[in-house]
């Protein structure tokens, strides 16, 4: 999905969540009336897929929110018609939507995308690619230049998947991996995207820490889905 329409599709998300809030709040308000079964039911489901929902777009702190209170929300249907213990409880559900609307105003970047290549035009494109789906990207188009910054600041200790081009104008991708390896040797997933596809030079990618070796000419939705993939299992 490229960035324009990305863009629409969170606009529209975006527009619809005041009336989702305004649905919870309506289930909540029944709730402090009369304890409800079917209410309780759907203000969970609804909790529940606000979270999801808010995370794809990038409002951590809204699935946070949302992951948080879902579980009590279980436990009290698995206990019903007992309602809650705490007297507390309602005011606490006043507090999370009060939240919940203030973690709408504050997106947080799924991940943090390293990316050195030398092709201005791979760059631009694989940076709409994964921005489109609320990656931070940062971008290199020297070797130099990345092992200077990378070696010489704290970006490479926030990243969570770097993508390397081995034939660079000034040096091999080889050659950042082992300067970034010898500064920091519990560095972020390295995926090397290469011109290079004989068997030796993918088998001299991967030995030298690679986690992962995609051939150039590639596929665009095979690339993000491995790096996907190298994030989701760091992060495990």
């Amino acid at each position: 999905m490229d960035k324009k329409a990305w863009d629409k599709l969170e606009k529209e998300y975006l527009d619809s969540v005041p009336a989702k809030i305004e649905r919870i709040k309506g289930f909540i308000n029944a709730l402090k009336k009369k304890w409800d079964k079917e209410t309780l039911t759907a203000l969970r489901f609804d909790v529940h897929k606000l979270g999801g929902n808010g995370g794809v777009y990038s409002f951590m702190s809204v699935s946070a929110l949302c992951k948080e209170l879902e579980p009590e929300l279980v436990a009290l249907l698995e206990k019903f018609p007992q309602g809650p213990s705490d007297p507390q409880f309602f005011s606490r559900l006043d507090t999370f939507l009060h939240n919940i609307k203030q973690g709408f105003s504050h997106k947080t970047p799924i991940s943090t995308l390293i990316i050195v290549d030398d092709d201005e035009d791979l760059l631009k494109m694989l940076t709409i690619a994964f921005t489109a789906e609320q990656y931070s990207v940062i971008t290199f188009a020297s070797g130099k230049t990345a092992v200077e910054d990378l070696t010489q600041s704290k970006i490479l200790s926030s990243a969570d998947l770097l993508i390397l081009d081995r034939l660079l104008p000034d040096m091999d991708g080889i050659e950042i991996l082992k300067a970034i390896e010898k500064k920091f040797p519990s560095h972020c997933p390295v995926l090397f995207l290469s011109m290079l596809s004989a068997e030796t030079d993918v088998l001299s990618g991967l030995k030298e820490g690679a986690i992962d070796y995609i051939t150039k000419p590639f596929s665009l939705d095979i690339l993000m889905q491995k790096a996907r993939t190298l994030i989701r299992k760091a992060k495990e």
